[in-house]
Order: structure tokens, then C-alpha cells, then sequence
């Protein structure tokens, strides 16, 4: 009956909102969190001192941020609370359309080509691609992430779970054994190449 009742609501709630919104900026303290710590600050919520460290280490590109951290909070949102029935299914294909719209935002309008936060920025992205089923973008983005940042472990593991859901162990494997390579401490990557090769 909760469930029936979530999904009219939702339904009633994506035919009420223009065809380009459904992306969600955080808002309670609950959503952030479950985000970064620039995210609450960059939303007007942190002191003097915490707005000075976040653009010392962000640079002038701090001024968009809360376009990833919408598109974040919009992932988490979909991947954990939408409900996955099939009358809501293109909704929720939708919502991940618009965290794609955010993160290309970020793409398009920052000016630091090694901007600090383009690992994180290309891994939500591969896995907003990997929700939408587009597997080649998805793979393209997973590896413009390690690309960004060879020492960041959870590009390397997103991808090894992603050829192990496709079924791609070899794949998987060699993703661990590169992603080990430049992090032989991750306890992540160690993991997950255990329970691969048992």
C-alpha cells in the first residue's frame, strides 16, 4: 500500500515539473550529510573560515560546485529512494538524465583542466551512464576518471564491479590488478580481487 501510495506521488510530482527539471539541489541536513563538506558551505551554510579553506582549495571554480553536488544528491536520490517499478521506470531514467545535465554543466564551464574534482565529477558520470545502460559512455567516463587521478581507488573499483555485473571477470581483474598498481594499499581494490579470484 506504501509503495502504491510513493509511486502515485511521484507520479503526480514529475507531471507537475517542466520536462528539464529533474535535477535536486540538497537542502535539509540529511542530504548533506551525505556529501561532500564543500557541498553545505558552498550552499551558504558554513562559517567564514570554512568558505576561505573551500575556494583556497578549489580555486575559482568553486563558484560551481553546487552543480556536482546537485547531481550527486540527485544520484543518491534516484539510487536509493526512487522506487523501481515499471510505471515510474522512465522517471527514473529522467532523474538520471539530470544529474548528466549537471555534471555537464561542470564540464562546460570549468576553467581548471586539472581541476581537483574532475576525478569525482567523471565517476558520476560513468555511473549515471551505467544506470542509463549506455555501457561504452559509461566505460569512456569510467576511465577518464583513473585518467584524472591514477591513485583514485574508487574509479578502479566502480569499474571492476561494473565488468563484474557485465559479467566481464577477466576484465574486472585486470581493472583491480592497474587500480593496485598505483593504490597497493586500497582495501577496497584487495578486496574485491579476493572475492573475484576464490
Amino acid at each position: 500500500m506504501i509503495n502504491k501510495l510513493n509511486s502515485i506521488l511521484l507520479i503526480i510530482f514529475f507531471s507537475t515539473v517542466s520536462a528539464n527539471v529533474f535535477s535536486f539541489f540538497p537542502k535539509t541536513d540529511k542530504d548533506f550529510s551525505l556529501l561532500p563538506a564543500f557541498c553545505k558551505v558552498r550552499a551558504g551554510r558554513g562559517t567564514p573560515e570554512q568558505i576561505r579553506l573551500w575556494k583556497k582549495r578549489l580555486g575559482s571554480d568553486y563558484l560551481h560546485i553546487h552543480h556536482f553536488c546537485a547531481g550527486l544528491h540527485t544520484y543518491n536520490w534516484a539510487l536509493y529512494n526512487f522506487p523501481r517499478n515499471k510505471e515510474e521506470k522512465a522517471h527514473k531514467l529522467n532523474v538520471f538524465k539530470g544529474v548528466l545535465g549537471e555534471i555537464n554543466y561542470m564540464e562546460k564551464h570549468v576553467k581548471n583542466r586539472n581541476f581537483i574534482l574532475f576525478p569525482s565529477i567523471y565517476l558520476l558520470k560513468a555511473k549515471t551512464f551505467s544506470e542509463l545502460g549506455s555501457t561504452a559512455q559509461a566505460i569512456t567516463y569510467f576511465n577518464k576518471s583513473i585518467a584524472a587521478n591514477k591513485k583514485y581507488a574508487p574509479a578502479y573499483l566502480a569499474l571492476a564491479k561494473y565488468y563484474k555485473k557485465l559479467g566481464n571477470t577477466a576484465q574486472a581483474l585486470e581493472t583491480i590488478e592497474l587500480g593496485l598498481k598505483y593504490k597497493p594499499s586500497s582495501k577496497s581494490l584487495n578486496r574485491l580481487r579476493k572475492e573475484l579470484t576464490q
